[in-house]
């Protein structure tokens, strides 16, 4: 009965609020993994209780064994001794549970549709959920507002957003893939001069000496290139260049690409 009372509120109030969709239980059991095996990290914790129990009588089990024998004043060995042991349970409770984790997954992934399942494997490549586990720093633009948040899960579980109009304003037939790649507005351009700027920054902020945005390359004069996709227009620019990136004194040019997956 606790358990339930326990999850009734999350599943009726908590994830309805979180997700902005309609879900069913496979879904809940895709939410309750890990951000970086493509779930949200919510736990049930209706079924995750009794293994929180168990993991925290076996991490503190050194010191329960220390209290018990009442030793005034331990030593330093014994202290490290004691600290080894806990440390060495801690790392094989996050094993054990990472294990768990990956069973669940492919468990999910054989129920799903083909094309779900490559989705899943999408949402478990490196760097792809990094945003749901970052600090909301406001001075990088990683604050999201309720909106905002719930677009972005839409995107990451391929749900219909809501609330969005059936044509673009360019005329053509509204979709999520369209609304990533139409230049009406602007839209693209802002984001890959979002993306330049955010890379300038850092690459300014661990010691690259002159950063500049757009930069001239170096004019062309009566060479021939093999190659078509060379850029051979008059006052050709590239989105970065800054000196300290491979070799203290060389210049490196960059370039940087928005791409939608």
């Amino acid at each position: 009965h606790r358990k339930r009372t326990l999850l009734s509120p999350q599943k009726l109030l908590f994830l309805p609020t979180i997700v902005k969709h309609c879900f069913n239980e496979l879904d809940r059991l895709v939410y309750t993994l890990p951000a970086k095996l493509g779930g949200l990290g919510i736990f049930d914790p209706s079924k995750i209780c009794n293994t929180e129990f168990n993991g925290s009588l076996r991490a503190t089990a050194p010191l329960v064994k220390a209290t018990k024998e009442q030793k005034p004043f331990p030593t330093p060995e014994e202290n490290f001794a004691v600290s080894t042991e806990i440390a060495a349970a801690k790392a094989g409770i996050k094993s054990q549970k990472l294990e768990e984790h990956k069973t669940t997954l492919k468990s999910v992934k054989e129920q799903l549709t083909p094309e779900k399942a490559q989705h899943m494997e999408l949402l478990c490549k490196k760097g792809t959920s990094s945003w749901l586990t970052t600090l909301p720093l406001q001075e990088f633009g990683f604050i999201l507002n309720k909106q905002e948040f719930g677009d972005a899960i839409c995107l990451r579980y391929n749900y219909i957003i809501r609330n969005i109009p059936h044509r673009c304003a360019c005329g053509e037939l509204n979709s999520i893939n369209h609304a990533l790649s139409c230049k009406k507005g602007g839209y693209v351009s802002m984001r890959h001069n979002q993306l330049r700027d955010l890379i300038a920054h850092q690459l300014s902020s661990v010691g690259c000496r002159d950063v500049r945005t757009e930069p001239l390359l170096i004019p062309i004069e009566n060479e021939v290139f093999d190659r078509k996709s060379v850029n051979t227009a008059a006052e050709a620019r590239l989105d970065i260049s800054a000196r300290g990136v491979w070799n203290s004194m060389d210049r490196t040019f960059l370039p940087v690409l928005c791409v939608d997956t």
